[in-house]
């Protein structure tokens, strides 16, 4: 043994207590397995109908990978007493690496050929995550961000190859300390990491009820399906004789466990959490009683030709299928979804390109020797040269796009008298107001002031403005949509000498439909707007005004439409209507990408980012909301006759940018529309 092959070693001690196969043989059945993985979560990001849940593919990879990992180092173990870590980073380089790199590159450099100027700089922030395998951490916190652009990243995919890259860094340590721990006690080994797995279990379960999103991406919340194969390993299960009948039995169960979860799961489905013990243990069962079950098992499916050969290029499928799939959307001019037949076409054409770059590039620097004789530390010095000349290329890439103009040399003045509007412009002007760069920090006051809530608050804020001593008083009441009518509110209370009184809650509506935030039931929402209806029939404000985004069934609460929310919004009317006035202003439109994303790679033509009216806003909804309003005794109010003419609705006027995101206006439209709505509110037709 080499001293680069040496560190960290424990003292050499045969342990004859734990028995591991020296040597694993190949096992074309866990080959069919990768094949069955790839397909599910290839299929379900193409929107392939009924593989509505196909993103279990991902937890089967875990498994396979802690089965496979813990099994090499624990046969090391079983033979030398040691693990040469420095060789285990260096073949998980070789293996990993090569490709990841030229994905990862490929990708930046189309996304600064064909994506909005002003997108490049988040995916940039994803590709300097993914070199240092720590995406998941990054999408976790972008995740559970309120304000972050919401557009699909081509890199995203990357998090689960964080957490597994995350799982080798400190897996062989780890195991390595509990060998030398449990060497008096070897029978301790086995518990102990299953203790690991229950505790990481746990945190799944706990963490993915109150925040999904580090549920999904943390690797403590993962850990667990890694371990899992892990235990089979330090068990020896797969090892095991076990009766044909009953290893048929097992691994059928298991595949059917895979496939039914692929099924029956959907977006909607609170992941991973309890959920995905589902797919895990089917993954887990098919390990353990494939090998045995002989002809009356799954084997001989999944050592079929074509499992084969897609279980071998399953790590490029994976990593060049969602790029495929991502960067024609990024690249269009409003970042819609692809049909399904263009996404299907995508999903088949990642085939060849991931047979390409197996053979060109994952498998021939595995296999090379060239690349091996050198030793370890060599091959681990080569990979973080290569990381960090990658990184550097990443900032070459980014500096080059931010030089391009994001407006064009005219000057456009302010926008004509409301009375014209909408009186879009066909360019993006040099003095926008906020500049497309500024767009998504173009934030009402009450966000730095913290009189809006985030998401974590119950408790309603004391926040008072305009004459704060006045008799007459009107509430600003609802969520974001009615937190960005604020400096219109304002402006109204400070000419006619009002008191303003603002109770705002991102994601969070007035009207009592149950709300799911991050894949879990909202109930802090529920508490906080219970709160503010009590504290409003108590004070009886003049006038309450009201306004809540109209899509919330899109993102999870699939009761916040229909008949549902409209007798929620009778209920709320009727409530605060028997002491106070109540305007209810009408959703404003949505885009599927934000406005300043597209006016940044069309400032000559600013017309290519319009959208029709008909889908930026959903008339039917709001024609519902508005005759339970007036039914209810409250008063509608619609201002989008002001952004949307009869046919489409823009995004510049004048020098006024109109939305800073897909779904909010900017500051200075809710400002200049003061006078309008003070009209609408204080003197209706």
């Amino acid at each position: 043994m080499t001293r680069d092959e040496s560190v960290m070693d424990a003292p050499p001690q045969r342990r004859t207590e734990l028995r591991v196969d020296q040597a694993l043989p190949f096992r074309t059945d866990l080959e069919g397995m990768r094949a069955v993985a790839v397909v599910l979560v290839v299929a379900y990001h193409a929107g392939i109908p009924l593989i509505s849940g196909g993103y279990v593919g991902v937890d089967v990879f875990f498994v396979l990978s802690g089965f496979l990992i813990t099994n090499h180092l624990l046969s090391e173990l079983s033979r030398t007493g040691s693990v040469r870590v420095l060789r285990f980073y260096a073949r998980r380089a070789r293996r990993l690496l090569p490709a990841a790199l030229v994905v990862i590159l490929v990708t930046v450099v189309v996304v600064a050929l064909v994506a909005p100027p002003r997108l490049v700089p988040p995916v940039m922030d994803d590709s300097r995550a993914s070199l240092v395998f720590v995406p998941n951490l990054l999408f976790a916190d972008r995740a559970t961000d309120y304000l972050a652009e919401d557009s699909p990243s081509p890199l995203l995919h990357f998090w689960s190859l964080g957490v597994e890259e995350q799982f080798y860094i400190v897996w062989p340590i780890l195991l390595l300390l509990l060998w030398s721990i449990t060497r008096r006690a070897p029978h301790l080994l086995v518990p102990v990491l299953g203790l690991l797995v229950v505790a990481s279990f746990g945190a799944s379960v706990l963490v993915t009820n109150y925040n999904e999103p580090w549920g999904f991406f943390a690797p403590w919340t993962r850990a667990w399906e890694l371990g899992t194969g892990a235990l089979i390993a330090a068990l020896g299960l797969h090892a095991r004789r076990i009766p044909e009948l009953l290893a048929a039995f097992l691994a059928w169960a298991g595949l059917l466990l895979i496939v039914g979860s692929a099924v029956m799961y959907s977006d909607q489905t609170v992941f991973p959490g309890a959920a995905a013990a589902v797919p895990v243990l089917g993954a887990a069962a098919v390990i353990v009683g494939a090998q045995s079950a002989g002809r009356l098992g799954p084997g001989g499916m999944l050592s079929r030709r074509p499992m084969q050969f897609t279980g071998r290029i399953s790590y490029s499928l994976y990593l060049v299928h969602w790029p495929l799939l991502v960067l024609p959307v990024i690249g269009s001019a409003m970042g819609e979804p692809l049909p399904l037949s263009q996404s299907v076409a995508l999903a088949v054409l990642a085939v060849p390109v991931a047979w390409a770059l197996h053979r060109g590039i994952e498998r021939p620097i595995l296999r090379s020797t060239i690349v091996d004789t050198p030793g370890p530390r060599v091959v681990l010095v080569g990979s973080a040269a290569a990381i960090i000349l990658s990184i550097v290329a990443v900032l070459g890439v980014e500096t080059a796009v931010a030089a391009r103009p994001l407006a064009t040399a005219t000057v456009a003045g302010p926008p004509p008298a409301t009375e014209s509007w909408p009186l879009y412009s066909e360019i993006v002007p040099a003095d926008l107001r906020p500049a497309l760069a500024d767009a998504p920090a173009d934030l009402p006051s009450i966000y730095s002031t913290g009189c809006h809530l985030g998401l974590d608050a119950t408790e309603p804020t004391d926040c008072t403005f305009g004459d704060v001593q006045a008799g007459e008083v009107v509430v600003l009441f609802g969520d974001s949509h009615a937190a960005q009518w604020f400096p219109a509110i304002e402006a109204i209370a400070t000419s006619r000498g009002l008191r303003l009184e603002s109770h705002t809650k991102s994601s969070c509506p007035p009207f009592d439909v149950e709300i799911v935030t991050n894949g879990v039931v909202d109930t802090g929402c529920a508490e906080w707007r219970e709160q503010v209806i009590r504290l409003l029939e108590q004070s009886q404000p003049d006038t309450v005004v009201i306004s809540a985004f109209a899509h919330y069934a899109e993102f999870g609460s699939r009761v916040a439409v229909g008949d549902r929310w409209t007798e929620a919004v009778k209920r709320l009317v009727h409530r605060l209507s028997a002491g106070s006035k109540v305007v209810v202003i009408a959703d404003t439109p949505r885009f599927p990408r934000t406005p300043a994303l597209c006016l940044s790679a069309n400032v000559g033509d600013a017309s290519i980012c319009d959208f029709p009216r008909e889908r930026a806003i959903n008339e039917p909804f709001a024609q519902e909301q508005r005759a339970a309003v007036e039914s209810a005794g409250g008063q509608p109010v619609d201002m989008n006759d002001f952004l949307c003419d009869v046919d489409r609705c823009g995004s510049v006027m004048g020098n006024l940018l109109l939305y800073r995101d897909q779904h909010h206006i900017a500051t200075r439209v809710a400002l200049t529309l003061a006078d309008d709505l003070e009209s609408a509110i204080y003197s209706p037709r």
